[in-house]
């Protein structure tokens, strides 16, 4: 599957999926920055869905397996921080 987005292989995605998959799906969508800091166990305990559904979700989205989902999503996560604030990567260093 090609690289492109969480969110927008959640929507490609989100008409099939089932009840499960779909409250994680929501879950991302609204506490995209919890969410994408959690264990696989701990967003399942969160949900009170088990972790190896949300194992399963990460695949049916195209990703192999969780850690390769959450990668993603921090990388985006951080892009977007990079966005909204342009001048950190300018910002001088504190080390001395």
């Amino acid at each position: 599957m090609a690289e492109y987005d969480v969110f927008t292989r959640i929507n490609e995605h989100y008409a099939k999926m089932s009840k499960g998959h779909k409250a994680i799906a929501d879950y991302i969508s609204e506490h995209y920055d919890q969410a994408v800091f959690m264990t696989a166990a701990k967003l399942g305990e969160t949900l009170g869905i088990s972790e190896s559904t949300v194992v399963r979700f990460a695949a049916g989205i195209g990703y192999d397996g969780y850690p390769k989902f959450r990668k993603a999503a921090c990388r985006e996560s951080s892009t977007a921080f990079r966005k909204w604030m342009p001048n950190t990567a300018e910002a001088p260093s504190r080390r001395s």
